[in-house]
């Protein structure tokens, strides 16, 4: 079985290759949009806000940043002015001294947030609307339950400034996350049935999801959702980078519903901690 969905995972990638295409147009957006995990595990350092700019600010001139591990309303504060950003919301984890932020050139009304009752962590997400010309659009920041817990004794397989991963582990988890009721396939049905108590109809997402392309959790999300950067090589790159394993997932995501176009996307060359920011431009209909 294993054997026959590396197959088709291989199968797919030449598709895109052969095809590849970002999700382009000569159009100009109406909106710019970039993801970030702004945390980093190896050695429990804190990233400055110096960091974070530089991987923020050295990919473009975004209107809205969707961030994760936020040390703080006041770092929230710092990063939303050196942006020249008006505007930001912040909630923090369970029990945690970080959270999640919305930072923006347009003003967050409806400001509010979840905290998913199945995480270990205490993670969750933080919504808003903006006002895009004559849209509203909710905007949406989310951090799904770290994949530690499910692979490895938390935080007890650092070496080397990397999360050791055995193979074995590597292919329990995925087994489990493409096939079983995971962690987080249960966090985004919660999730959903969130953002549908909400009333939100035209809505981008962006946030650390913690698995990857393919499995139960971001296919629950592509039955409600676009990925941004599907259908390019990105699609296949990886973000985060501390595991001792040979290929980089991608575990960060930008997702949009059906009311928006995306222009363009990629994945930053830069990172503050531990993950590469995901971006994207899109086009809002009716305006």
């Amino acid at each position: 079985m294993i054997y026959w969905c590396v197959v088709f995972i291989l199968f797919v990638i030449c598709c895109v290759a052969c095809f590849s295409m970002s999700c382009s147009s000569s159009s100009t957006p109406d909106l710019s949009v970039i993801t970030c995990n702004t945390g980093d595990l190896s050695g429990h350092k804190r990233p400055t806000s110096e960091k974070i700019l530089e991987a923020i600010g050295g990919t473009s001139s975004p209107d809205v940043i969707l961030l994760q591990e936020v040390y703080g309303e006041a770092q929230a504060r710092i990063l939303a002015r050196a942006h020249g950003m008006a505007h930001f919301a912040f909630s923090f984890y369970t029990g945690k001294s970080n959270g999640v932020a919305i930072l923006s050139r347009y003003p967050l009304e409806n400001s509010d947030t979840l905290h998913f009752k199945l995480s270990h962590t205490g993670y969750g997400a933080i919504a808003a609307d903006i006002q895009v010309g004559k849209q509203t659009i909710t905007v949406v920041s989310v951090h799904m339950d770290n994949v530690y817990w499910d692979m490895v004794e938390h935080r007890k397989a650092f070496k080397g400034g990397q999360v050791d991963v055995k193979m074995a582990s590597a292919i329990s988890f995925m087994k489990s996350e493409f096939w079983s009721d995971s962690t987080r396939k249960q966090s985004v049905q919660e999730f959903m049935e969130w953002l549908e108590s909400r009333g939100c109809e035209t809505v981008i997402v962006g946030g650390d999801f913690n698995t990857v392309p393919l499995s139960r959790a971001i296919r629950a999300m592509g039955a409600h959702f676009s990925d941004a950067l599907w259908p390019s090589l990105h699609y296949w790159s990886g973000t985060y980078k501390r595991l001792s394993f040979p290929i980089m997932p991608r575990i960060d995501y930008l997702f949009y519903s059906k009311g928006v176009e995306c222009l363009s996307s990629a994945i930053g060359s830069i990172s503050p901690g531990d993950h590469y920011p995901v971006l994207a431009a899109f086009i809002i209909s009716g305006n």
